[in-house]
This record gives structure tokens, C-alpha cells and sequence, in this order.
């Protein structure tokens, strides 16, 4: 990862524009408080697209025997990731999230659900039907968290060391094509190879399954070793 500094320093050489030598506390410097705007924009424009690995995050949470569920979301909560929430004491998979006609048709319903489902209302992680206390619960997120430094994670650029968690070279494509519109100049050609290069990245992120035209599963599974054959004695 590359500060932001260097990269606004590369955008500015790009752009052919004066090199910034400060960046988050510029105040003089109108062309750099308008790369780090358009750097964030990029940053926080890609983190809404797509489930980044790098801003996947795990969160588990212990049941309290009622529907709202106390420290199920964290801070830097942005979004679910789709199909990721668990129940690993029953070892079973809790649907969801419930939109707010199934919740309300499942309160008003006289068939209790054998299945925990789940819905988020409000910055509340609702569970129905009421859990026991005590179990465990998992799931992944993505974070609001745009980069890091020194270990400590932020949702906005505050230093000139901070790190974005996104590839450098995309995030220089995209604020230079953010750049250039914002100026009126043409950006086509910055955008096309930004998409691009966005979508070769989305391809490789967390590495690539093998596709089954049979409709079977997606898993590639390990085939069963070989047996070796006992040494047949004669007598």
C-alpha cells in the first residue's frame, strides 16, 4: 500500500499540474485539496461497488434471548456480505435478511419458523424466532475502514502516511478521470482504462473458482487419495 501522498504526488505528475508536498493540511494548494477530494471519492466509490477482500471483515456476536441483538454490528459496519451469516452452535445457516413484510408476516404468523432468519432495521440486528441465549453467531461485513496507519484504521484520510486499502494504480486512474471532469476536460480514455482495471482486479480479488458447466457445485473438491493396495503374499 502507498501513502496518500505519493499518490497524489503521481496524480499531479500525470496531470502535469504542480506537485503537492503536503497534502491533508494544504490550504494554499487549491489543485491538491482537489486530488485528495477525488481520491476519496474514488476510494469510497469503489468501497460501495464491490465486496473487497480487503475490506472484508468477520464479526460474531453471542445471542441475549430477544429479537434485537446487543453488539451484533460494529462501528464500522457498511453492509452485509450476501449469504454470510451463520448460527455455529446449531450449525446451521441463518437466512435473511428478511425484508419488512416477511418480518411483520413472520410476528403475526401462528407457525413458529424452525429456521432462525434475520433482519436489519434501524442499525439492529433482528432475529426471529427469539434465540436462546448464549449461542454464537458469525458473519462477514464490509467496513466503512478506507485505509490504515501505523495498525489504526479510519473511514477518512487524516494524515498524509494513511494507506488506502484499494490497488494504487486504480485509485490514480480514478481521481485523475475525476479530476479532469471536474476541470471540464476530457476524461473518457482516464475512465475507460479505469473501468478496466476495475474489473481485472474484481476478477482476481480472493482468487478465481472454477466454474462447473454441469450444474454442480462451484467448490472445486480434492478427489480421495489413491489407495494403495496391500502386498498380496502367496504361499
Amino acid at each position: 500500500m502507498t501513502t496518500i501522498l505519493s499518490l497524489a504526488q503521481d496524480v499531479a505528475d500525470e496531470l502535469l499540474i504542480r506537485r503537492p508536498s503536503v497534502l491533508v493540511a494544504e490550504t494554499d494548494n487549491d489543485e491538491a485539496q482537489a486530488i485528495l477530494r477525488h481520491l476519496t471519492r474514488t476510494c469510497r466509490q469503489l468501497a460501495a461497488s464491490y465486496d473487497w477482500t480487503a475490506i472484508q471483515r468477520e464479526k460474531t456476536f453471542t445471542t441475549v434471548a430477544a429479537a434485537a441483538q446487543t453488539n451484533a454490528i460494529p462501528t464500522d459496519f457498511l453492509r452485509m456480505v450476501q449469504d454470510s451469516v451463520y448460527n455455529r452452535t446449531s450449525n446451521t445457516r441463518v437466512g435473511g435478511p428478511l425484508n419488512a413484510g416477511e418480518w411483520q408476516m413472520r410476528q403475526a404468523s401462528l407457525t413458529v419458523n424452525v429456521y432462525d432468519e434475520f433482519m436489519i432495521r434501524n442499525g439492529e440486528f433482528l432475529i426471529t424466532p427469539t434465540p436462546a441465549a448464549g449461542e454464537t453467531i458469525a458473519y462477514e461485513y464490509i467496513t466503512k475502514y478506507i485505509c490504515a496507519n501505523s495498525g489504526t484504521e479510519k473511514t477518512a484520510f487524516s494524515d498524509d502516511g494513511d494507506k488506502p486499502y484499494f490497488d494504487d494504480e486504480l485509485l490514480i486512474l480514478g481521481t485523475i478521470w475525476r479530476y479532469r471532469k471536474a476541470e471540464g476536460t476530457d476524461y473518457a480514455e482516464e475512465k475507460l482504462e479505469y473501468e478496466l482495471r476495475k474489473a481485472d482486479l474484481i476478477k482476481m480479488d480472493g482468487g478465481r473458482r472454477i466454474l462447473q458447466m454441469n450444474g454442480g457445485s462451484a467448490i472445486q473438491r480434492y478427489p480421495t487419495p489413491p489407495q494403495v493396495p496391500e502386498t498380496l503374499i502367496f504361499e
